[in-house]
């Protein structure tokens, strides 16, 4: 028996649901699968990853499994990950709030892993304070005027400190600095930040330097002169007088042979009848979100300026995390991890929108806190090799069923969005890296800003829009704000289509508030309502409104706020002399609205012999007359 159908079964016996690579955690209560089942890289047997933080060891031992249960063919002794060293982490009194172990080789073939356990020994370690390393210490050497020495990892603040400095670090290593950790550095002469020798290193050290600036403490950055980190440093027989400035006398950037960035995959060539018998034994292809995203495709969702993209991109995550309808419509079927790279907001922010939206799904906080979301707040530049190796490690080791990138501006890192070829290959690299784990890749973006387009042509620039398996546009229809709750109302036409799926439109209603709109810390309550296309009850908007295109609404208020006849030229400037930060609007698009506006009875060409066309507005009434 292979370990996957040993671990399958196990997981059945016990009472898991198991859906594909993804299963609920015998190991806590599990309502939404949180466990992913992931094959080694060397190919002898399976990994398992729970995304509440779940230790291996505690989750194999619910299912009545050993560590040897995991491999295909027994493991050799040498192989199986051990406690080699454990770093305390204590408050300032010398109580004990966690514990980080550090395992060697890693559970998931990697040369290391790190695990996060409670005082108690539990490895639930959610809402428990996090404070630096070795913190009394630190304060007490602050508190003399001494210097501090901030590194990245325990190891090497161990080692420092038996090189007779104080010395710590974060847990959680590079990129999981908190501003509140300089609190315990307010009186130190200087803070010593030394970055490993490589790129998140000096990412990691340039993050926590700022932070201790921005608090008026003095700071500098170092780094080793021999080796990758303090460690290789120290080992070499240097001391800390030796480190170097950031790109100094160091030399080049140190990079461990297997962080290197991993080669394109080689073009793969099979004939027909092969893949015939390799695509007829696969089980059924699952539907991400039915109907409109089949599992394993890639596409784009385009959105209107304020059509709160975010918030749909969000509700994907928690809806593929948990096994929920997406926007309450669409239901998840091929749920599991989600990997989202968030770069236009910040972890609170975006924290605060997920539980908002987990909340309006029926889960409660500590549910929320548990999906397995895996968040980068930062989108990844698409064209930049070391950025797709760390993506690319990313998605084989959490194994998610979902990347989303938000957003494509930002990772595409300045390329022309009509240039379809150099489009092409941007894209089309972080999508194999995507599709070799057989995850689903969305990437959002935003409508163009010339008004030129409907629906899915409104996408900015060609090559995303060629490129995609399948394409998302959302609209704005109307959108209100009650003055007293300080409410948003929005509805929103999200309109889909794609090769493999029919053409759908749908209505709905978003609303959202804060339960104390001056606290930003105060819960936000969010809900989803699919309405009929002509439904009004919902906002203020005119009737006859509903269901225009923003362009043409711009131009019936030109229209109306004109006692006389206009030309669209004369529509033209005084779109373009408007204050309300919309831009002007090409003829084309203008004459466009113009059409849409006769056709419901709101504007009438007057034109007379020896005159160019000039239009004046009709009003409600008269439309209705007309009618």
């Amino acid at each position: 028996m292979s370990a996957l159908d040993r671990v399958t079964e196990a997981l059945e016996r016990h009472g898991c649901n198991v859906r594909g690579s993804s299963a609920q955690c015998p190991a806590h209560e599990d309502r939404a699968p949180s466990l992913s089942i992931g094959q080694r890289k060397d190919g002898n047997g399976v990994v398992l990853n729970c995304h509440a933080g779940c230790d291996p060891q505690d989750v194999i031992g619910g299912l009545g499994l050993t560590m040897g249960d995991l491999f295909d063919e027994p493991l050799e002794k040498r192989e199986r990950p051990q406690v080699v060293a454990q770093y305390p982490y204590v408050d300032e009194h010398g109580e004990l709030l966690l514990t980080v172990k550090r395992l060697e080789p890693g559970y998931d073939g990697e040369r290391k892993t790190f695990r996060q356990f409670a005082a108690d020994g539990t490895p639930k370690v959610s809402g428990i304070r996090r404070v630096l390393y070795r913190l009394p210490e630190v304060i007490e050497q602050a508190k003399v005027g001494g210097i501090v020495f901030v590194v990245e990892g325990e190891k090497d603040a161990d080692n420092l400190v038996n090189a007779g400095v104080t010395a710590t670090c974060n847990v959680g290593g590079a990129g999981k600095w908190r501003d509140d950790y300089v609190q315990a550095l307010h009186g130190a002469s200087e803070v010593v930040v030394i970055a490993d020798r490589d790129e998140p290193g000096r990412k990691h050290a340039e993050a926590v330097a700022a932070s201790v600036e921005k608090a008026g403490i003095p700071v500098r950055v170092l780094e080793p002169a021999k080796g990758k980190d303090i460690s290789d440093h120290l080992a070499a027989g240097l001391g800390s007088e030796d480190l170097v400035p950031t790109g100094g006398e160091g030399g080049t950037e140190a990079t461990p042979e297997d962080d290197e960035p991993l080669r394109e995959p080689d073009l793969v060539f099979r004939v027909l009848a092969d893949i015939a018998a390799d695509v007829d034994s696969r089980p059924p292809r699952p539907w991400l979100f039915k109907p409109v995203i089949v599992s394993g495709d890639y596409g784009v969702m385009s959105a209107q300026d304020k059509a709160g993209k975010t918030w749909g991109i969000l509700d994907a995550s928690v809806s593929c995390a948990g096994g929920l309808d997406w926007l309450g419509i669409f239901p998840a079927g091929d749920p599991g991890p989600v990997l989202v790279f968030l770069g236009e907001g910040s972890d609170s922010k975006m924290l605060r929108r997920i539980r908002a939206v987990a909340l309006a799904k029926g889960l409660t906080k500590e549910q929320a806190d548990a999906l397995p979301i895996i968040a980068c707040f930062r989108a990844p530049q698409l064209g930049d090799a070391q950025h797709r190796h760390y993506v690319r490690q990313a998605v084989e080791h959490y194994r998610p069923k979902l990347v989303i990138i938000d957003p494509l501006y930002l990772a595409a890192g300045g390329a022309n969005g009509a240039d379809l070829y150099a489009m092409g290959v941007l894209l089309g690299s972080i999508q194999h890296i995507v599709q070799s784990v057989g995850a689903s890749l969305l990437i959002s973006h935003h409508w163009n800003k010339t008004g030129e387009g409907n629906g899915h042509n409104r996408s900015s620039g060609v090559g995303p829009g060629a490129w995609g398996r399948f394409l998302i546009s959302v609209a704005v229809l109307n959108s209100r704000t009650d003055k007293d709750t300080q409410e948003t109302t929005v509805r929103l036409k999200w309109m889909f289509k794609g090769d493999e799926i029919p053409e759908t439109e749908t209505t709905i209603v978003r609303r959202v508030y804060a339960e104390d709109p001056e606290d930003l810390n105060s819960p936000m309550h969010y809900s989803i309502e699919q309405v009929d296309d002509d439904t009004t009850e919902d906002d203020q908007t005119p009737p006859e409104l509903v269901g225009l295109r923003p362009a043409a609404v711009r131009v019936l208020d030109v229209l109306r706020a004109t006692s006389h006849p206009v030309s669209v030229k004369g529509i033209g400037d005084r779109l373009a002399e408007s204050k309300d930060g919309k831009g002007p609007l090409k003829a084309r698009t203008i004459q466009d609205a113009l059409r849409q506006l006769a056709e419901r009875k709101l504007a009438d060409d007057t034109t007379l012999p020896g005159t160019g066309a000039l239009w004046l507005a009709l009003s409600p009434r008269e439309a209705t007359n007309a009618a």
